[in-house]
């Protein structure tokens, strides 16, 4: 049976399902990220992971296009932190004082310093523009620290195209001088965007490991949205809007956000665009799935959208 993601990719003629999304990942250790893995047909997963040991182990997936860069906010010269563990090197030190108090702190020690020349250094703009990137439409951002490089490096795609974000953001400062989540947030949310959800991560004390509880929030992975006003002015200054809605509601869908999937397709119907015969069985699909009684006409009334 085919996915969601599946059905409102098919809403759009075969020859422009192609490409549909283009995704950043930045820190890909671990290869396509686990929510995109359905998405893969329709998305150009590009990723970038200056840490050799990662990098390497990424040479064998081919569903990913890699570059051994680090993403940053200029290209210069940096010192990449070389740990134990291959998932938590950085370009910030670890803020070992405090890590020591929770368990597993090994995997932070500190076993190499890497020197990256500024070739090796790069952001996301000058990235799509020297590649011919016209539409970055997703970021995934995990690069243990240093989020805040990476966002100052992407204005223009966070304000001409980007749809959402996922980024990992920290409650403890894991690293030294680093950004926390709240830095992060009013980065992200200046640029438009709208938190959606937090994958939690909590942490218990060494020697109280074996309490009950959760422990104390260490870190999350957070999920943004442009917010949906935002995102209809975009998409009808877009050359194929249509496509463009359709990437959003798969954007949307990948995360469990059906309700917005469907806000964005039910606005697109009542701005009368181009083609909304498409994004209208595209609503419909989500509609179907989610066993809501009714067609898009009786969905769009009830917000009001079309007089009745």
């Amino acid at each position: 049976m085919a996915t969601l993601v599946q059905q409102l990719a098919s809403a759009l003629p075969e020859e422009r399902r192609e490409r549909l999304l283009t995704i950043f990942d930045i820190g890909c250790e671990g290869g396509v990220p686990k929510a995109w893995r359905q998405s893969s047909p329709y998305a150009t997963v590009v990723g970038f992971e200056p840490d050799p040991r990662a990098f390497e182990q990424l040479a064998i997936s081919p569903a990913i296009q890699q570059y051994p860069v680090a993403l940053a906010d200029s290209a210069r010269s940096l010192t990449l932190n070389i740990t134990r563990g291959v998932d938590k090197s950085s370009i910030l030190r670890p803020n070992m004082d405090l890590l020591t108090r929770f368990p597993n702190s090994g995997r932070y020690e500190v076993v190499d310093e890497l020197h990256l020349p500024p070739s090796a250094v790069s952001t996301v703009d000058a990235i799509a523009s020297d590649h011919g990137i016209g539409s970055v439409d997703f970021l995934k951002v995990d690069v243990q620290g240093a989020e805040d490089l990476v966002l100052r490096g992407a204005r223009a795609a966070l304000r001409e195209s980007v749809l959402g974000l996922q980024i990992e953001v920290e409650f403890l400062e894991i690293y030294k001088d680093q950004p926390l989540f709240g830095d992060i947030d009013r980065i992200i949310r200046s640029a438009g965007f709208e938190l959606m959800d937090l994958d939690r991560v909590y942490w218990k004390r060494a020697e109280h490991s074996h309490f009950e509880g959760r422990g104390q929030l260490a870190y999350a992975d957070a999920l943004y949205l442009r917010n949906l006003d935002q995102a209809m002015t975009q998409i009808q200054r877009d050359s194929d809007p249509v496509r463009r809605v359709i990437g959003l509601a798969i954007v949307a869908c990948t995360y469990g956000l059906h309700d917005y999937a469907a806000a964005a397709l039910g606005s697109y119907c009542s701005l009368g665009l181009q083609n909304s015969a498409i994004a209208r069985d595209a609503l419909q699909t989500i509609l179907d799935h989610d066993c809501v009684t009714g067609s898009w006409a009786d969905y769009d009334r009830r917000l009001g959208n079309v007089a009745n």
